[in-house]
């Protein structure tokens, strides 16, 4: 058995045509979409502030960011000569030094570098078993102190106990 349901007629539902004609709902109607119009409005412009579109804009852009940009990536490997060698990757700013580098590299590590009086790396000092710190960059040996011989990207840098 089917029942047969009431049919609904939209043309005479007087809900919208009473609330219309009242002047303060129209107001309030207003109101509330200009507060969502200003809202959606500040939401996408802090959205694309946050969002690094505007960094490229303005010309003092570095002046204002407490970081120096990241040039790229250098190589860094300690060669222990009693342990297994350690390898890393890091990242790579302007005017970084050999020290820096390798001081970056160990702290990731979680070993310790003393410079003064005698390189000791990890726990191995210049002298002992007759063998000192060398450092290369790119297979070339390095006869300056650390703290003068800059870092560029794509640097190898090998720390070998020999």
């Amino acid at each position: 058995m089917l029942r047969r349901l009431p049919k609904i007629l939209l043309h005479r539902v007087p809900f919208l045509h009473k609330k219309a004609a009242d002047p303060t709902y129209g107001q309030v109607l207003g109101i509330l979409s200009l507060f969502i119009t200003i809202g959606a409005i500040w939401f996408m412009f802090a959205t694309l502030r946050y969002s690094g579109v505007f960094y490229g804009l303005t010309s003092n852009s570095s002046q204002n960011d407490p970081y120096p940009p990241i040039r790229g990536e250098a190589f860094v490997q300690f060669d222990f000569g009693v342990k297994p060698s350690r390898a890393f990757r890091g990242s790579v700013i302007d005017g970084m030094t050999l020290s820096e580098t390798i001081q970056q590299a160990a702290m990731v590590g979680n070993f310790d570098i003393v410079w003064q009086p005698f390189i000791t790396i990890d726990g191995l000092s210049d002298g002992m078993e007759g063998k000192q710190w060398v450092f290369y960059k790119n297979e070339n040996r390095i006869n300056e102190t650390p703290d003068v011989v800059s870092v560029k990207p794509q640097d190898e840098i090998f720390a070998r106990f020999e």
